[in-house]
C-alpha cells in the first residue's frame, strides 16, 4: 500500500500546478515513501537468522544504487530541460523547466513496477514471530510451511508441536497449561489478496492503542534505550536531511566560488557523489561484524567520521578536494543509514518491533522538517554544513551511551 501510494501521487507531482500543489503532492508521495521503509527493515529481520542478520546493514546499498541512479537521471534532465542557472527568479516559464517533472515521471513509473512486483508476483508472507506474538499458531505455521517448501526443505513444526513446548514452559514456570495438547486452529478462509490486505490494515488500526506504545518503555533500561535512540534518529534526520537537501546547492556555489558555475559540473558532481556511497554499504555489513566494534561502535565511527569529512569541506579550495570530501562523508552516512535500520529493529521484541521502528522513522520524518529551516537561518552556505557535522559529532556521542549492543544476539 505504501509503494502504491508513493507510485501514484508521484505521477500527480509531476503534474503539479503551482508550489502549493506541488507541496501538498510531495506531502503524500512523503507519506508513502517513510511507511515503506521501517516496514521493510522489521520485516526483513523477522525471518532472517541471527548469524545472517548483518545482512541488513548491506541491504542498505539499494538506497546507494537508487540515489546514484536518480543522480544519473537527474543530469540529463534538468541539464537539458531547466532554464539557466542565471536565469531570474520568476522568469523560467513551465516550457522550459520541465526537466523535473519528466524525473517524477520516470521515478514514479519504477516506483509503481515495484508495487506490480510486490504484489502480484512476489507473496510477501506475514511474520511467524508477529503471528506467534498475537497467538495465531496456525497462521505462522502456514507461513513456516511456505518457506520450508520454497527452500526445498522439511518443516518439522506444527500447531501441536507448539502447544507442547508453550505447556512444557509454563509448567516449568509453575503456571497451569494455556492451550491443551491437541487442539488445532482453523485456517482462516483465504479471501483476494486485496480484500485480504484491506482487512488487516482495518483490523491493525482498531487495535493500535498506547499499550503498545507503552511496552516499548516497561522498564528503565528499555525506556532509556528508547529514548536514545529517537533522539539519535531525529539528530542524525536533520542533518543529514539538511546537508542532502542542499547538496546541489553547495555544489553549485563551490563552483561560483571557484568562477566555474556550470548546470553540468553540479550535477555530474552530484551523480559521482551518488556512486561513491555504494561501498558504504559492503562496508557497513562488514564493519559490524567485528568484535571491537559491533553496532554501536560502527555506528559511532562512521558519525564522527562523517561530521569530520563535512568539517574538510568547508576548507577545501579546489573542486577536486571539495569532491573528495563530499564522496567520503557520502559513504560514511551510508554506513550510518544502513548501521541504524539494523540496529533498530534489533533491539525492540517481535510484537512491539514495528511499533518501535515506525515511531522512530515518524520523529525522524518530523525531525526533518527543521532542515529547511536550519538551511534558512544559516544562509546555504558552510555555516550550515558546520551545523550539519556538528550533528554528526553529537550524534556519535549518543551512540556510545545507547545501553544495548545487539551483535551476536538473536532477535526476538
Amino acid at each position: 500500500m505504501t509503494l502504491l501510494l508513493a507510485g501514484i501521487f508521484g505521477f500527480a507531482v509531476a503534474g503539479g500546478p503551482n508550489y502549493l500543489g506541488v507541496a501538498f503532492l510531495m506531502a503524500v508521495v512523503g507519506l508513502g515513501a517513510g511507511g515503506n521503509m521501517p516496514i521493510n527493515s522489521a520485516l526483513f529481520l523477522e525471518f532472517c537468522p541471527q548469524k545472517h542478520q548483518w545482512v541488513l546493514a548491506v541491504l542498505s546499498v539499494w538506497w546507494s544504487l537508487s540515489s546514484a541512479f536518480l543522480a544519473l537521471l537527474a543530469w540529463p534532465f534538468l541539464l537539458h530541460f531547466s532554464c539557466p542557472l542565471e536565469t531570474p527568479w520568476g522568469q523560467c516559464p513551465r516550457s522550459q523547466n520541465m526537466g523535473w517533472r519528466y524525473l517524477y515521471i520516470t521515478i514514479a513509473t519504477f516506483t509503481l513496477t515495484l508495487w506490480m512486483i510486490r504484489f502480484f508476483f512476489f507473496k510477501l508472507h506475514e511474520s511467524p514471530k508477529y503471528l506467534l506474538a498475537q497467538g495465531r499458531d496456525a497462521d505462522a505455521i502456514d507461513v513456516i510451511d511456505a518457506i520450508a517448501k520454497q527452500n526445498g526443505k522439511e518443516n518439522k513444526l506444527s500447531v501441536h508441536r507448539l502447544a507442547e513446548i508453550e505447556t512444557k514452559v509454563r509448567l516449568a514456570k509453575g503456571l497451569p497449561p494455556k492451550i491443551e495438547i491437541g487442539e488445532e486452529k482453523s485456517a482462516p478462509d483465504r479471501k483476494g489478496a486485496l480484500a485480504e490486505t484491506a482487512e488487516m490494515f482495518f483490523k491493525s488500526c482498531s487495535v493500535l492503542s498506547a499499550k503498545q506504545i507503552r511496552s516499548l518503555f516497561a522498564t528503565k533500561k528499555l525506556a532509556f534505550s528508547t529514548s536514545m535512540v529517537m533522539l539519535l534518529w531525529m539528530t542524525l534526520s536533520i542533518s543529514w536531511n539538511t546537508y542532502n537537501l542542499f547538496l546541489p546547492v553547495f555544489i553549485a556555489e563551490q563552483g561560483i566560488s571557484l568562477g566555474k558555475p556550470s548546470l553540468n559540473t553540479t550535477y555530474r558532481n552530484y551523480a559521482l557523489i551518488g556512486v561513491c556511497q555504494i561501498p558504504g554499504s559492503f562496508i557497513g555489513g562488514w564493519l559490524i561484524e567485528r568484535k571491537a566494534l559491533g553496532r554501536r561502535g560502527a555506528l559511532s565511527l562512521a558519525s564522527l567520521f562523517s561530521g569530520a569529512f563535512l568539517f574538510g569541506y568547508t576548507q577545501a579550495t579546489t573542486q577536486e578536494a571539495s569532491l573528495g570530501f563530499q564522496c567520503a562523508s557520502a559513504v560514511m552516512q551510508n554506513i550510518i543509514w544502513g548501521i541504524l535500520y539494523t540496529y533498530t529493529p534489533e533491539i525492540f521484541p517481535s510484537p512491539q518491533r514495528g511499533t518501535g521502528v515506525g515511531l522512530c522513522s515518524c520523529l525522524s520524518n518530523m525531525a526533518s522538517c527543521f532542515a529547511p529551516v536550519l538551511g534558512y537561518y544559516s544562509n546555504v552556505g558552510k555555516t550550515t554544513i558546520y551545523a550539519c557535522g556538528s550533528l554528526f559529532v553529537f550524534a556519535s556521542g549518543l551512540v556510545m551511551i545507547l545501553p544495548y549492543e545487539s551483535r551476536g544476539v538473536a532477535a526476538l
